[in-house]
């Protein structure tokens, strides 16, 4: 990787650049405003980073994997999807460009992963080893900071989830995709779609026509 002074970094080869401002601006660039990270920090932190491209289908971690890679996602799709008992996938949640990818359960808690980070679309991600966070505790207490920011980020994202589950209907959870996600979810498949709602890929193309009708 090629480093520089300038607060951004690059693979060998001449890959994409990740500057301060253009990751100041995305989903991370209020979480590290609110730690009270200064910028001398924030490059350091870049100068950390490689950048690496992945095809749709690509896994970034598998079940199983005890390696918890950091990575934001610069463009495309990724899924989060934990198996059952008779191996059906369970689609848990969507990433889009700007948020953070890692399997974040497994790493709090030294184990294995129990869940399956993948590509939906092709994909850009920028990439920390999970140990830097390590080094970063010793350096500033915004870091740690962050982390603790990080994680009521997450658990406020999950809990609402399961609270949808649990006291929302099937068209009601619908209709918050359309108020919460993105205009990119559109591009994601029915059947992925359909297993984040918990419902079948019929009833989700039955509320996509109603909606169609109610629009028209």
């Amino acid at each position: 990787m090629a480093r520089n002074g300038t607060g951004r970094a690059r693979r060998d080869g001449g890959g994409p650049v990740l500057h301060l401002p253009q990751l100041m601006a995305g989903g991370a660039g209020h979480l590290l405003d609110e730690a009270g990270l200064p910028p001398s920090e924030v490059r350091w932190w870049l100068e950390n980073a490689r950048h690496r491209r992945f095809r749709a289908g690509e896994a970034f971690c598998e079940i199983g994997q005890r390696t918890y890679d950091f990575a934001i996602l610069r463009s495309g799709i990724v899924q989060v999807y934990g198996l059952t008992g008779g191996g059906d996938r369970v689609v848990l949640d969507f990433v889009f460009p700007g948020g953070a990818v890692m399997a974040l359960d497994a790493a709090i808690r030294g184990i294995a992963s129990e869940v399956v980070i993948e590509m939906v679309t092709g994909a850009e991600l920028w990439i920390w080893p999970y140990e830097l966070r390590l080094a970063s505790f010793g350096r500033h207490p915004g870091w740690q900071r962050l982390e603790v920011l990080y994680l009521e980020q997450a658990f406020v994202r999950k809990h609402r989830r399961y609270k949808s589950l649990r006291t929302e209907t099937s068209r009601e959870r619908f209709a918050r995709l359309h108020s919460e996600l993105p205009p990119e979810w559109v591009q994601i498949p029915q059947g992925l779609v359909a297993s984040y709602l918990d419902i079948t890929p019929q009833y989700l193309s039955r509320l996509r026509a109603e909606r169609r009708k109610q629009a028209g």
